[in-house]
């Protein structure tokens, strides 16, 4: 039996702008079904690398999803592998909170298709997940930042991807829903690479983390492997105590190198 290949593959990966590299040569795979955080100080190259592995940006090097050639892939076949929730979001869309989410199922219909009952009940299914069922008719615009936010992760959900790639999405979520969104994602078979600047969430519930710094791959592994002491002290320049005895995963207690 012939061994499956992982969900993402980046072989040498590079990216440039006028003032220098923001990405050198990464390497990486995920496999899949993983939930990954993606860590890292500002300016290091979270966002660029997720827009290098979306193919919004075009990054030197080799990226495969499922074996695949990105570069090779129509947009279409593209948008039905990967989904996107970047943290920045247009607050003028001028349509309903159900018109915008029913985008998300695009890539997945014929010319002239019309979105089927079943589909229907999709959508209302994961509006009430994200509690925003009560918000079917409401124009987007008129949503508050995190309701918003939310929008976006129920549109990407749509497209059913293999591969979810979300960036800071907790920036505009309170405490409950960062919660719920991260609870979410780790039951899911799809793979998701999420953003985050809150270790102890990435700790508690990433099976995977990748740190970013100065645009390159400092360390990959699990959380207990890569969120030490060391790692912390180098990349974000604050010191730490680890309990990594904590009932939920490790707890990293932070404290300023300059008090």
């Amino acid at each position: 039996m012939a061994e499956q290949a992982p969900l993402l593959s980046l072989k040498q990966v590079s990216l440039s702008y006028g003032h220098g590299e923001v990405l050198k040569a990464i390497d990486l795979q995920l496999d899949h079904g993983e939930l990954v955080a993606l860590v890292g100080p500002n300016g290091s190259g979270k966002t660029s690398l997720l827009n290098s592995i979306n193919g919004f940006i075009a990054a030197t090097g080799l990226i495969q999803i499922a074996g695949q050639d990105l570069q090779q892939l129509s947009s279409n076949t593209v948008a039905k592998l990967i989904a996107s929730v970047s943290q920045h979001q247009d607050q003028q869309i001028a349509l309903s909170v159900k018109e915008f989410v029913s985008l998300g199922l695009l890539p997945q219909l014929g010319l002239w298709q019309k979105i089927s009952f079943q589909q229907q009940g999709k959508i209302e299914s994961y509006l009430r997940q994200f509690d925003l069922l009560d918000k079917l008719n409401t124009p987007l615009s008129e949503l508050s930042g995190g309701q918003r936010q939310r929008a976006h992760i129920v549109k990407s959900l749509l497209q059913q991807p293999r591969l979810l790639l979300l960036d800071e999405p907790n920036n505009h979520l309170d405490i409950e829903h960062q919660l719920h969104l991260l609870n979410y994602l780790k039951k899911q078979s799809f793979t998701s690479l999420i953003s985050l600047h809150d270790l102890n969430l990435a700790a508690q519930f990433c099976d995977k983390v990748i740190i970013l710094n100065e645009g390159s791959l400092f360390d990959f592994g699990t959380p207990e492997q890569v969120l030490n002491q060391h790692n912390i002290a180098q990349v974000f320049k604050v010191n730490c105590k680890i309990d990594a005895h904590y009932q939920q995963g490790l707890a990293i207690q932070f404290s300023s190198r300059n008090p």
